[in-house]
């Protein structure tokens, strides 16, 4: 079974100069091909406006075809199919594929105070997915349909961006952003990290703190090594005093002799 839908589209013209309403439909239907083959082909019906002229494009060139029944026989034949009529239909053939998200980071560090902070998570599948947001602290966090004001989401096509408008030191968490569609589901992780301001600093301060331990382990080992002299080598003080002492007394006692 090949899942289908249908949209409809009613554009109304006026002309001012008979005042002559003009209504004309417009269909738009979704159909996933995967399965495809010469044996089990898609069908594209365009026979329910009770018309007998049928033109079918094939994104953008003309089929050699005036039935009113398109048959897509190979799932590589993706794209857009449109039935020109009474009323034109618009098919949008595609695979299914399960959402495959591309290599993204594992963990983002920033700078406390961090302004305009971005994690991006793309996943190429058909039909184009749906992106969902949450964050983990205590407890989960549902992002998605503007929950948290510093926090916005634009999605476009394959890829979805959230921003953080400001990130404080509270901020690390992490962030999940989990992909869907009609053929599954898959979700990936980022660990935000906050570094402090000062963090920049870190390797100048660890240099300077280096430099002080070095000299004040220079100045310890000196001042034991001056010690350690002193000790080995004693000033002979005592001795030189006992022998200027000898000599006064000598000269003295020769001075009384004369």
């Amino acid at each position: 079974m090949h899942k289908m839908t249908n949209f409809q589209c009613l554009i109304v013209g006026i002309f001012l100069s008979n005042l002559i309403l003009v209504t004309i439909a417009q269909e738009y239907s979704t159909v996933h091909i995967t399965k495809a083959t010469e044996e089990t082909p898609v069908k594209l019906n365009c026979t329910n406006n009770g018309s007998t002229s049928y033109t079918w494009l094939y994104n953008g060139a003309e089929q050699k075809t005036d039935s009113s029944i398109f048959q897509i026989t190979n799932s590589k034949h993706v794209g857009r199919y449109i039935c020109i009529s009474l009323t034109n239909i618009t098919f949008e053939a595609y695979n299914l594929s399960a959402p495959v998200i591309g290599h993204g980071e594992k963990s983002h560090t920033v700078i406390e105070g961090a302004e305009n902070v971005t994690l991006t998570c793309t996943s190429y599948s058909s039909p184009t997915p749906n992106f969902y947001w949450a964050l983990y602290k205590e407890k989960k966090v549902n992002i998605s349909g503007g929950r948290l004001a510093n926090h916005k989401i634009k999605t476009e096509g394959f890829k979805s961006e959230l921003t953080i408008a400001s990130v404080d030191m509270d901020g690390r968490a992490d962030y999940e952003c989990l992909v869907e569609n009609t053929a599954g589901k898959k979700n990936t992780t980022t660990l935000l990290r906050v570094r402090s301001r000062l963090a920049p600093l870190w390797p100048f301060l660890a240099i300077v703190a280096e430099v002080a331990l070095m000299a004040i382990i220079t100045l310890i080992f000196a001042r034991r090594a001056k010690a350690k002299s002193k000790k080995a080598n004693p000033a002979p003080t005592e001795s030189v005093n006992s022998n200027n002492e000898a000599q006064g007394s000598g000269a003295q006692h020769n001075a009384k002799e004369d």
